[in-house]
């Protein structure tokens, strides 16, 4: 990633998706090129992002 900061859409596990695979929760973030994301996911489970520039 280039220097600079960007916005992340993130599309990932709700809090019961190891139970109903329709649970899933949407959050917008903000992050520095050195930031580092940690994200659990659920057995089986999926993520998507987009990593826009600002």
């Amino acid at each position: 990633m280039k220097v600079g900061n960007y916005s992340v859409e993130l599309y990932k596990d709700g809090l019961n998706a190891g139970k109903d695979a329709t649970d899933y929760k949407r959050e917008t973030i903000r992050i520095s090129a050195a930031d580092k994301l940690t994200i659990h996911l659920a057995s089986g489970g999926g993520l998507a992002m987009r990593i826009t520039k600002l």
